[in-house]
């Protein structure tokens, strides 16, 4: 962690500066730049304390290479570098400096070293007598390590994904019929009615998912309907001509023929056999 993470404080991408400078001193010094018997003392040094340079390391806090962990390292992240493709135009303009810390050690037979500690091999004594350097290609400058293939396949699944996405969308667009504009009309008849059926502008009957009964609320695609209002009790139906608009609610009030209504009242009035 960053010290600014300890702290709770926001982070951006210079704590990930942080994280790089703490594995290159490791990769540098082969020991750790924060440590403790406890989390709480490692958390405690990250916050407060400088690491401490290894007595076995090549390079120290005055080198070129110190200098740039130092930075990296900084308990401030307004201390440290502002993009890390900043350290590394330094580490490629200090190359000669960051040869293991120092020129002599390419004198050291690093052949016959293998399987030892770093310590031992960076702090050998210089006084030895050293064989002749072996012939080195020329070096090429740093460049970025290539990403990872895993990363690389996740970016172009991604990419095709979003592609497909994106042409399904635009055939929904095209092929999808259009959203009929929806108006409403609420209906109320004296005494009752049932809807017998609803006729568009165009002659198609509309379909009611269930029988309906007034006072009832009909919501409907904007246009002109002929709805036919039916009473068993009754002989004639009645025919209402509608024109609907979008985001309008028409209400209509109307009441069956006058006699017929009468003679409707009568038989309410008049109980039957049962004495209903």
């Amino acid at each position: 962690m960053s010290p600014e993470q300890i702290r709770g404080q926001k982070l951006d991408h210079r704590s990930d500066m942080f994280a790089f400078g703490v594995l290159l001193y490791e990769l540098l010094t082969g020991e750790k730049p924060f440590t403790g018997e406890e989390p709480t003392s490692v958390l405690y040094k990250i916050v407060h304390e400088d690491p401490q340079w290894p007595a076995a390391s090549v390079i120290n806090r005055q080198s070129p290479l110190g200098t740039v962990l130092m930075r990296l390292l900084a308990k401030n992240p307004e201390d440290r570098y502002r993009t890390l493709e900043e350290v590394a135009n330094i580490l490629e303009r200090n190359l000669s400096d960051i040869k293991l810390g120092r020129q002599a050690i390419e004198t050291l037979d690093l052949q016959s070293t293998r399987g030892r500690h770093y310590a031992d091999v960076v702090m050998a004594d210089p006084r030895r007598t050293a064989p002749a350097p072996r012939p080195t290609a020329p070096r090429e400058p740093l460049r970025a390590p290539p990403r990872r293939r895993s990363k690389t396949i996740f970016l172009v699944s991604a990419g095709v994904l979003a592609a497909l996405l994106i042409v399904g969308i635009l055939l929904h667009n095209l092929l999808e019929t259009p959203t009929p504009v929806h108006g409403a009309v609420a209906i109320n008849v004296l005494p009752w009615a049932e809807i017998g059926s609803i006729v568009d502008g165009d002659g198609h009957d509309v379909l009611l998912k269930k029988r309906t009964f007034t006072p009832c609320y009909l919501e409907l695609p904007e246009g002109s309907y002929e709805i036919r209002l039916l009473n068993s009790d009754l002989a004639d139906s009645m025919h209402i001509s509608v024109q609907v608009k979008q985001g309008e609610t028409q209400e209509i009030k109307r009441k069956f023929d006058q006699a017929d209504y009468q003679d409707l009242l009568l038989k309410i009035e008049q109980p039957d056999s049962t004495g209903k």
